[in-house]
């Protein structure tokens, strides 16, 4: 082999080293200000959307190593590395010339989305918030990023040169519990069930009130602080972080198989009702009186029962007693009124008894007919005056003398 054709196969080996040396440099190793200064944009962004649930961001390691590993391989696409075993998350992605570019750097161009969003309308502009909203996510609880010099990034069509390279993994990926971005006072509804706050977040790492950590829980519905660990002590029926969620469930009306049976008992006699009035026997009755003849009223008296008690007339032969009696008796029964008339010219009692009516006549009905009687007397008057007064006058008015006296 002579001299030439070695140079040319070292240039082409030592090409290939080079190029492979630049292109898959391992990950920058990230120090404690790296991550710190990362952590504390996240804080900014996080705490300055007023939501209920925001929860506070911590740093993982595993996460940080799986977002080393992908960025290693200078690919600007989405994915884990095969050998993580940590499947679901959500990743973001970033890439930059600027020399001595960051992660927190990374994080601060997310943010720039925040423009394009909402809560009342939600993203203006399809695929332009999802970055955003990552970074936002109130239940992502953890993340960890990894980045790497590129001297060629793959993007799929013309490869960028001399960049900087951010991944970043987040514990909870946008929308896998749903939309859970709920406007509000921070901390009021931490899924802790405590509203231990640092920097409107909620931080599940604090136990007592601090400098750092403030309790900012509120009760609702009744509900009451617990101030001792933060939390909401709520009533019966009412449930949740700030005891605004019903815990009655309201989708099955509560129904009953049994018919319903009053547990009260009507008041009822099993005995029929007594007249403590002894009834007057019609052997037994006789009179021994001086005083003449007179007619009275005599108006029985009602004993109050549970029963309707109607009185009962009955006529007694006035020959053997001369006395009208009045018996009660439990059936409900319809008045009868009837007169007993003297058949012979001794002097016994005469008695007309006027039993009291259970629903006396109103006496506006007696004020009635008696103004109709008047009225009928005043017209007839009239009418028999003008009668008279017209025969008078033809000589013919004999029966109306009364009135027309100056022709006799």
């Amino acid at each position: 082999m002579d001299l030439h054709t070695l140079v040319i196969l070292f240039c082409v080996l030592y090409g290939f080293s080079a190029e492979s040396k630049v292109r898959y440099k391992r990950a920058i190793t990230l120090t404690a200000a790296d991550i710190e200064a990362a952590m504390t944009e996240h804080d900014i962004i996080r705490s300055a959307v007023n939501v209920t649930n925001m929860e506070k961001l911590v740093w993982r390691d595993d996460l940080s190593d799986i977002a080393s590993q992908w960025v290693d391989e200078c690919d600007y696409s989405k994915g884990i590395p095969t050998s993580s075993a940590i499947t679901d998350v959500g990743q973001l992605l970033h890439q930059s010339s600027e020399v001595g570019s960051t992660i927190a750097d990374a994080v601060a161009s997310w943010d720039d989305y925040a423009s394009f969003y909402s809560f009342t309308v939600g993203c203006f502009v399809d695929g332009k918030c999802d970055d955003y909203l990552q970074v936002i996510w109130p239940t992502a609880r953890s993340v960890g990023c990894g980045i790497n010099f590129c001297a060629s990034l793959a993007t799929g069509d013309i490869p960028i040169t001399n960049v900087y390279f951010v991944s970043c993994y987040y514990d909870t990926p946008v929308n896998s519990t749903g939309n859970v971005l709920i406007e509000g006072k921070p901390c009021t509804q931490c899924s802790s069930g405590k509203g231990w706050c640092t920097n409107g977040q909620c931080d599940s790492s604090c136990d007592s009130a601090t400098a750092t950590c403030e309790c900012k829980a509120e009760c609702g519905d009744c509900g009451t602080l617990n101030a001792t660990d933060c939390s909401c002590d709520c009533v019966l029926g009412w449930t949740g972080p700030d005891c605004s969620e019903s815990s009655v469930s309201t989708t099955e009306p509560i129904t009953s198989t049994e018919p319903y049976t009053s547990t009260t008992e009507p008041i009822t006699s099993t005995l029929p009702y007594t007249s403590t009035t002894e009834p007057i026997a019609s052997s037994s009755i006789s009179y021994e009186t001086n005083t003449p003849r007179a007619e009275h009223t005599s108006t029985p008296t009602t004993k109050p029962s549970s029963m309707s008690t109607q009185p009962i007339h009955s006529t007694i032969d006035p020959t053997t007693t001369g006395h009208t009696e009045t018996l009660y008796s439990t059936e409900t029964v319809e008045p009868t009124s009837q007169s007993t008339t003297q058949a012979e010219t001794t002097d016994p009692m005469s008695e007309t008894t006027t039993p009291t009516q259970a629903n006396p006549t109103p006496k506006v009905w007696v004020i009635i007919v008696i103004v109709i009687v008047i009225f009928l007397y005043v017209v007839l008057v009239i009418v028999f005056t003008i009668v008279c007064l017209h025969w008078c006058d033809s000589g013919v008015c004999r029966p109306c003398r009364i009135f027309c006296r100056r022709r006799w």
